[in-house]
């Protein structure tokens, strides 16, 4: 019977203690402690390391040999190797992290339009990332955002990793109220049962949520004493430092509680069950934040494999978040092109140049320089659907892309000052009073038709000249003055 780890599918070597960490912010991470055998002939297992090392990503995964393999947990992948020393004896420490992400490579900057309706969806865009878990989901699908099926939310230039921080960020600015599932938090899976072990999930950074879910007491960790189960129960104490603080403690440094559990009986079925616990969980009888959870492996000689446990947790008013923080708020402009245009608006569609394809088109809001007293009149001059505009946005999830104006590519076919409309347009006015220091050309290409509805005055202070090519004059009750004889 011993306890073993398996590297790359192929080199197997002894190990003396084997270490889970599980922690909130964080990927699950494993620790391997095993002999160094010397390089000589018959003992070449460092230079089949450095081999699998070099090839590629390289996973280790641990097993314990009594009773039939028992394969202790997930495959990890390794991500650091050190040699140290104790006493005589040689050991390689090889560090695992066992949480991963989806393709497409989340750490790459990306270009494109989120289309969505609701938190919900918006957060599935990026589920290779990291999933909510399940009460959350359903908490996101509640927070609509205002423009429905308008929305359009740019991704310009940032990683979706990044991008996931900035959806933490904006929660707390589209959600209304105070959701007690805010801040959130990454944390590494083990769940087997949820289908998410060695993804990240997303869930709230704080107890009151999983109060308010009632979920508390599933999620709470109850010991077994006695030397057949979980043994004695020791104590020691910590703090931990997050990004997120409360009133009762400004900092957002809090004291951390440890109960200790040396010496747990190892049963495969046990340890299973131990070790697929996501974080965060909660203490008995005190209802602390359980925010770490560190295990250890280890062979005995009088009970074979054994582990011990060591949970830390902090006063329910403790509050975590991140691991990154969001990138500062930022205001978006850019140039698009007009794929659909309106006649009545307020929306236009507007194709970016440059983004994924299926994910390039946005809904922007008309901008106008004036919309009159109700909102709706003013200046309308909608942009033409193929013609360049310039949009602006505030970068806020709950607030609309605005197309403010459009913008030359060529030079203007009338040089300035001038004003070229190529459609029929309508002017409607309460009252117009215009005067003109010089001179007023009108030239009409076609008709020239005016109808008054009541009194017409034309005052001229000098000759008035009325010329065409024939004329047909209609008057009824009324005199004309000619200015002679009269």
């Amino acid at each position: 019977m011993s306890l073993e780890v398996t590297i790359g599918g192929g080199l197997t070597l002894p190990a003396s203690e084997v270490f889970l960490t599980r922690t909130l912010g964080e990927p699950v991470r494993w620790r391997y402690v095993v002999a160094a055998p010397p390089e000589s002939v018959g003992h070449n297992e460092p230079g089949r390391l450095r081999k699998a090392l070099l090839e590629g990503p390289c996973a280790i995964s641990p097993r314990w040999t009594g009773n039939g393999a028992t394969k202790l947990g997930p495959d990890a992948t390794i991500v650091a190797v050190r040699r140290t020393r104790v006493g005589a004896m040689e050991y390689l420490e090889i560090d695992g992290e066992a949480t991963t992400v989806a393709t497409p490579n989340p750490f790459v900057p990306r270009r494109r339009v989120h289309r969505v309706k609701n938190l919900r969806e918006l957060f599935d865009r990026f589920s290779h990332v990291a999933q909510p878990v399940n009460a959350l989901r359903s908490a996101l699908e509640r927070v609509k955002l205002p423009d429905a099926e308008h929305t359009s939310i740019v991704q310009d230039g940032v990683s979706d990793w990044q991008f996931v921080f900035r959806l933490f960020d904006q929660c707390g600015l589209v959600a209304t109220g105070s959701p007690t599932w805010l801040p959130l938090v990454l944390v590494g899976s083990v769940d087997e049962a949820q289908g998410t072990q060695g993804r990240w999930i997303i869930t709230p950074g704080t107890r009151r949520a999983y109060d308010e879910w009632r979920a508390v007491s599933d999620r709470t960790i109850k010991f077994e004493a006695g030397p057949e189960r979980d043994g004695d129960q020791r104590f020691d104490f910590g703090m931990v430092t997050t990004q997120s603080a409360v009133p009762q403690f400004p900092v957002a440094q809090y004291p951390s509680a440890i109960e200790w559990r040396p010496r747990r009986a190892f049963d495969p079925g046990r340890w299973k069950t131990w070790r697929s616990m996501d974080l965060p969980r909660f203490t008995d009888p005190e209802g602390g934040l359980v925010w770490k959870i560190e295990d250890r492996m280890y062979t005995s000689r009088d009970a074979g494999l054994v582990f011990e446990s060591s949970v830390h947790a902090t006063p329910p008013a403790a509050v975590f978040s991140g691991p990154a923080a969001a990138d500062p708020h930022r205001p978006w402009t850019g140039l698009g092109v007009v794929e659909e245009s309106t006649r009545t608006g307020p929306w236009i569609k507007v194709k970016l140049g440059g983004f994924e394809g299926g994910a390039d088109i946005v809904e922007a809001r008309l901008g106008t320089l004036y919309s009159g007293m109700n909102g709706k009149r003013g200046f309308h001059l909608p942009p033409e659907a193929k013609t360049e505009v310039l949009l602006s946005w505030t970068g806020r999830f709950d607030q609309s892309i605005v197309c403010g104006e459009n913008v030359r590519s060529e030079q203007a076919e009338i040089k300035a000052l001038s004003f070229y409309l190529e459609s029929k347009y309508q002017v409607r006015t309460a009252e117009v009073e215009a005067k003109t220091e010089g001179k007023l050309g009108l030239t009409v290409d076609r008709n020239l038709d005016v109808v008054i509805q009541q009194k017409t005055s034309v005052q001229s202070a000098r000759q008035l000249e009325i010329k065409a090519d024939s004329a047909d004059l209609e008057m009824k009750n009324g005199t004309v003055y000619t200015g002679r004889g009269i």
